[in-house]
């Protein structure tokens, strides 16, 4: 079976190999406000995010998709480490 490098520009990160006792991750974002008009009350927030160590990278339109973006690699915490004992 060959195994192939991620897709780096994939909007739906691939967390399946990543390790869940990692206790941080980084990420890299750029933002900007771009002007879609000509009068200054038109404008978006755009940008992209990049996880330091997949590279996996995400296009944005606005600043949801930072949180569409980081939500896979803060859920596998909470789907493969256990929960504290009580």
């Amino acid at each position: 079976m060959e195994n192939k490098p991620p897709d780096p520009h994939s909007a739906e990160p691939d967390i399946s190999s990543l390790d869940a006792t990692n206790d941080s991750h980084a990420f890299v974002i750029r933002i900007w406000l771009e002007d879609i008009q000509s009068d200054e009350t038109s404008a978006l927030w755009r940008g992209h995010i990049t996880h330091v160590l997949d590279h996996r990278q995400h296009y944005f339109q606005d600043l949801s998709g930072i949180v569409h973006f980081i939500t896979p690699y803060i859920d596998i915490w909470t789907t493969k480490i256990p929960s504290p004992k009580s």
